[in-house]
């Protein structure tokens, strides 16, 4: 784990409590360096983490164990810009199929709510609920690149008529947060 604080990378004493590849994250407070992390590999996990570093405290941060997740999957998205009682995990891969499950978190458990239209891997994601963004992605036969965009208004995804100007597949993406973020 590293943290930023505007001007430079630090690297933290912290370390998830499982190392796994190909997860997802989201900012889950930009007030006390709290984030989530979820899902990835190997095996395919539904392990979900969480970091918390107060900024009024000079400690180190500390990932522990949450809720996990209802269906295991890597190469997800996440709404990024969450908080500690709302975020979302979208898509991926099962280790047999690309997915379409969208869950929800609600600071207490992860719920299935509306799917997206477009099952994909590898996809970007933004926003917070219930204004998220789905990017993006790659898509089985042979990792195809996607140009597809959807939008989440906190119960439905609809694909919208913007697609990438460039399909793309192994999208990256990241939270806004003004200073500190894990």
């Amino acid at each position: 784990t590293e943290t930023y604080d505007g001007s430079s990378w630090a690297a933290s004493p912290a370390s998830l409590g499982t190392a796994i590849a190909q997860q997802a994250s989201a900012l889950a407070s930009s007030t006390s360096s709290a984030a989530l992390s979820f899902g990835g590999t190997p095996p395919l996990t539904s392990a979900t983490e969480a970091y918390n570093q107060s900024t009024s405290v000079v400690t180190a941060g500390a990932w522990a164990s949450a809720p996990i997740l209802n269906t295991a999957r890597d190469e997800a998205a996440s709404s990024q810009n969450a908080t500690q009682t709302s975020c979302l995990y979208f898509a991926g891969y099962t280790g047999a199929i690309q997915t379409n499950i969208n869950e929800e978190y609600d600071g207490t458990s992860w719920s299935e709510e509306g799917d997206l239209n477009t099952a994909r891997f590898s996809l970007g994601g933004a926003g917070v609920v219930p204004a998220a963004l789905a990017f993006g992605g790659a898509i089985n036969p042979g990792a195809a690149s996607s140009d597809v965009t959807e939008t989440y208004d906190g119960s439905s995804w609809t694909t919208s008529p913007a697609t990438l100007a460039t399909a793309r597949g192994y999208v990256g993406s990241a939270a806004n947060t003004p200073s500190s973020s894990a």
